[in-house]
């Protein structure tokens, strides 16, 4: 992974911190760009390249051991840690904001009450990107459950496709492992045992239920899924190779910068049992304190990026959720709508779930070692539940 910096400019500036690399998402950076600079703000923008979030965090961590903090760094509201919240700036929120941003998102931008961060937008992870012209010769309908599902990938795997293309990076095991679980799980007891870390009797059968059906979901993946990067998943479905892909709603702004349009060159399925269930994840911006931008400065980037014009139009370059709900729909694609009309909805209802939980660094080794047959069943059942167990409480003589 390498880390791209453009050089600081004279005048009025914000240093934002970011891992928005490849060429769709530079396009963000540069509708940035351009809105700050109508507010007489230039940006200048650091950007690390790569799968994943581990360099990202190092070298974050490093600029703020270091005493040279950016002026706002990207977060993502399911891998907040406590050492990146150290020093920030809590912004001026205006009273809107409680309104025009769904409770679910709010709290993974909030320490209680108060807000921490800037969510830019919300993107929904249970999503199945479909080739169209394979889908339309298997003459199936869109599974509804996970028998359904089944059933289609056996259709793709008997015609010589690749069912299901996943790719080998902890990423995208750990979503698949998700949106199996939740499921498996249901809403209540995702939240129980994942989030809240609260076990009960018979938790173990549940556990297992999602490792079986891992296993059998490994074995529709392409052959070479451990050496293949997400870009190379999503490329096997576009080229035909494979029937459907496993990824967030950024695979819509990847699909239609290809020049691909709904309904004509691919199909957006939820992830089968996930409708009314859906997992997201946010992105949110941190300000922190020592940096250079006097909080003149701050608060206009805030208040650009939380404009209802800006919401819109990233969303419709990124393939995400407006973080506000009181944006129009108008000039969105039809999976766009499908997805925000589906989260609103679910919002409603209490039943929308964020993309995280404790010890995720653990978790997810689990996760992989079960998904590469380096753990069995009840070994990974058996290391997952010993992850999730709270600290036994130690009792000291008096």
């Amino acid at each position: 992974m390498t880390m791209l910096f453009c050089s600081r400019l004279s005048g009025t500036e914000i240093d934002l911190m970011h891992w928005w690399a490849s060429p769709a998402e530079q396009k963000l950076v540069s509708l940035m760009a351009k809105e700050l600079k109508h507010q007489g703000v230039e940006l200048s923008a650091s950007g690390v390249a790569g799968v994943g979030f581990q360099s990202y965090f190092s070298q974050l961590t490093e600029r703020l051991q270091q005493g040279r903090p950016p002026d706002f760094a990207q977060l993502s509201g399911h891998r907040v840690q406590p050492a990146h919240l150290r020093d920030i700036v809590y912004p001026d929120a205006a009273p809107g904001w409680d309104d025009w941003i769904p409770l679910a998102v709010q709290q993974t931008a909030k320490q209680g009450e108060r807000w921490f961060a800037v969510p830019v937008s919300v993107h929904a992870i249970n999503w199945l990107w479909v080739n169209t012209s394979l889908w339309r010769q298997l003459e199936s309908r869109p599974p509804d459950n996970w028998q359904e599902l089944l059933v289609v990938l056996q259709k793709a795997q008997d015609k010589g496709w690749i069912p299901l293309a996943v790719s080998g990076s902890n990423w995208n095991i750990s979503v698949l492992f998700s949106v199996v679980a939740i499921d498996v799980l249901g809403v209540d007891h995702y939240r129980r045992i994942l989030i809240e870390r609260k076990l009960h009797e018979g938790d173990d059968r549940r556990l297992r239920r999602i490792f079986s059906r891992m296993n059998t979901l490994r074995s529709f993946a392409p052959d070479n899924y451990q050496s293949l990067t997400p870009q190379d998943a999503m490329a096997l479905m576009q080229n035909g190779q494979a029937l459907m892909h496993l990824q967030g709603t950024w695979a819509n702004a990847a699909l239609t910068g290809a020049g691909w349009q709904p309904g004509r060159d691919f199909e957006c399925f939820h992830f089968p049992g996930t409708q009314a269930m859906p997992i997201f994840i946010s992105d949110l911006m941190v300000s922190y304190q020592g940096s250079p931008a006097s909080l003149q400065d701050k608060q206009r980037f805030i208040n650009t990026i939380m404009g209802r014009d800006f919401q819109k139009r990233w969303s419709l370059l990124s393939g995400g959720l407006p973080a506000r709900v009181d944006i129009s729909l108008d000039g969105f694609n039809d999976c766009s709508r499908k997805v925000i009309n589906n989260m609103r909805m679910s919002h409603m209802h209490g039943t929308v779930v964020s993309f995280r939980y404790e010890h995720r660094e653990q978790i997810e080794q689990v996760i992989m070692h079960h998904f590469n047959q380096q753990l069995s069943d009840d070994d990974a059942v058996a290391r997952l539940i010993e992850i999730l167990s709270p600290p036994p409480v130690t009792d000291f003589p008096a």
